[in-house]
């Protein structure tokens, strides 16, 4: 039996409470940044507390994100931001707590047969809208999430047909084939429960504008690039958070969020990047909150692109590139080089040996490729400044091997049709584990993926179909290893980085964790005035 306990969850949960470090999806642990004079202030902040009895909330907290959200519907988008939103308006039947999967809407979960979970849920949950939330609420989200464009490819493994209610608060949740990774994907971003009959009365597109949930925060306002405003659920089954209400801005471009949290015209700011951070390491009005995430930065290769099916030519490629440096140069001390293809917040990480620059080495193996007197490539991307950065440092490494690779930019929408078609021959890319499964993490690499990488070895396939079905903890994990040492091997993308995710706020914010998905519980969250 796979049972929790309703008591543990609220433990764990209790003990949270007192934590603003980031916690680790595989065990571990990040460090939170705090300056200096920003820790002399929070003790002294401390002490007049003790001096003159309690403190007061702020009533509003106030957030910057780096882009609008697309719409807060959990399974008909695929931003952060989104999210990010997202997690403040909805519960989930698990959640994590310092990586371990711990109740939300279900009290207690048992596996009744080996591709089948029975959740429990609470009987006390109302929507936002005063209906109460049922197992009918449950399965409907769920076998929607598998429906939808935007959610089906990340619950591919699961059963929709034979997703049913049992009674009022009962609920199955079925796998296609034996399913080890289930609770993770479910505590997950795309696992949100929605209201059935709202989403049945309002439609799709009005419902992820005007969301309705049974989380801590309810849906208020959405002012087109501006805002997005919530407002505490006072008939929330949970904790109430300590303030009233909850405000999203979004900025574009990073030095200005970092003047927002600098001028105090923001409490808290996600995606402060490497440069900005370190500067307001000194201010001592602002603390700087830091740790891994489960994304993973790579260059891709093409893999079912008749020039990149060359090894000896992908090898080359590889060592042309010195990725020490070009981690520090892009990402400075806000990521780690990556040593695998999938980050260490993920579970079952395994770290393999560095690849090595050696441009020479490069020479003789393109020579060995067939290309001694060169070749032409191209790499496409969507706009983003980062990944510009890395493209073209990686053009000038490969350069000096005698390789040219041109580099075109285009909108997001333009770059995905034609990555998913195959027409992408190297890109800058990433991929966000978001559920911390390594199935999750690899399933950019099957056959059956659609993405840039166009996927076509079944090896790979059959180390995750294994993977996928193994429950014993010590089997996956060596399963994983060895599917991680595979693809290592076969030098199907240059590895990269391992970003942190890095938040700015100030240091009046207290319980604001590190979440490696980029999607913190700010109902956590305290200012004091």
């Amino acid at each position: 039996m796979m049972k929790k306990s309703k008591r543990l969850a609220s433990l764990l949960l209790a003990s949270m409470m007192l934590l603003t470090a980031c916690g680790g999806g595989s065990g571990t642990t990040a460090a939170t940044e705090t300056t200096a004079a920003a820790a002399e202030s929070a003790a002294d902040t401390a002490s007049a507390e003790t001096a003159e009895g309690e403190r007061e909330y702020a009533d509003t907290v106030r957030v910057v994100l780096n882009s609008e959200p697309s719409n807060i519907d959990p399974h008909n988008n695929t931003r952060l931001t989104s999210w990010a939103v997202q997690e403040e308006v909805f519960d989930k039947l698990v959640t994590k707590v310092d990586g371990e999967i711990v109740a939300d809407l279900a009290t207690d979960w048992e596996q009744i047969d080996d591709r089948t979970t029975r959740f429990y849920l609470r009987d006390d949950v109302t929507f936002h809208d005063g209906s109460k939330l049922t197992a009918e609420d449950v399965a409907f989200s769920l076998k929607r999430a598998c429906e939808s464009s935007g959610s089906q490819t990340f619950f591919i493994a699961f059963d929709a047909g034979n997703i049913n209610v049992v009674d009022e608060y009962t609920v199955d949740v079925a796998t296609k084939e034996p399913f080890a990774a289930v609770l993770n994907y479910l505590a997950s971003a795309r696992g949100a429960i929605l209201c059935k009959s709202a989403v049945e009365s309002m439609g799709d597109e009005e419902y992820g504008r005007n969301p309705v949930g049974s989380g801590p925060f309810k849906f208020v306002s959405w002012t087109t690039g501006s805002e997005i405003v919530l407002e505490r659920n006072e008939d929330y089954w949970g904790e109430k958070p300590a303030y009233q209400n909850l405000q999203f801005r979004f900025v574009t471009e990073a030095s200005n969020r970092a003047i927002e949290l600098e001028t105090g015209g923001t409490d808290i700011v996600y995606s402060i990047v490497a440069n900005d951070a370190e500067r307001l390491k000194s201010n001592p009005d602002v603390q700087i909150i830091s740790g891994p995430a489960y994304q993973f930065i790579y260059v891709s290769f093409n893999m079912s692109d008749e020039t990149l099916k060359n090894e000896k030519l992908r090898q080359a490629l590889v060592q042309a590139i010195d990725i020490p440096s070009l981690v520090d140069a892009v990402y400075g001390e806000s990521a780690q080089v990556a040593d695998s293809y999938m980050s260490p917040n993920v579970a079952y990480h395994a770290s393999m040996e560095a690849k090595t620059y050696d441009p020479e080495a490069a020479k003789a193996l393109l020579e060995e490729a067939g290309y001694g007197d060169g070749l032409e490539l191209t790499i496409k991307m969507a706009d983003d400044t980062t990944f510009s950065t890395m493209a073209e440092i990686v053009q000038g490494m490969w350069a000096e091997i005698g390789v040219t690779a041109n580099i075109e930019i285009m909108e997001q929408a333009t770059y995905l049709e034609q990555a998913n078609v195959g027409e992408v021959q190297i890109a800058m890319a990433s991929t966000n584990a978001v559920s911390g499964d390594p199935d999750n993490a690899l399933m950019i690499w099957r056959t059956t993926a659609v993405n840039a990488i166009q996927a076509c070895d079944p090896q790979i396939d059959a180390y995750l179909d294994e993977g996928a079905k193994e429950f014993d903890s010590v089997k996956r994990a060596e399963i994983y290893e060895e599917a991680q040492q595979y693809l290592w091997d076969k030098d199907y993308c240059v590895p990269i980085a391992f970003p942190n995710v890095t938040y700015g706020c100030s240091n009046q914010v207290e319980n604001l964790e590190c979440s490696p998905g980029s999607t913190p519980d700010l109902a956590k969250v305290v200012i004091y005035q």
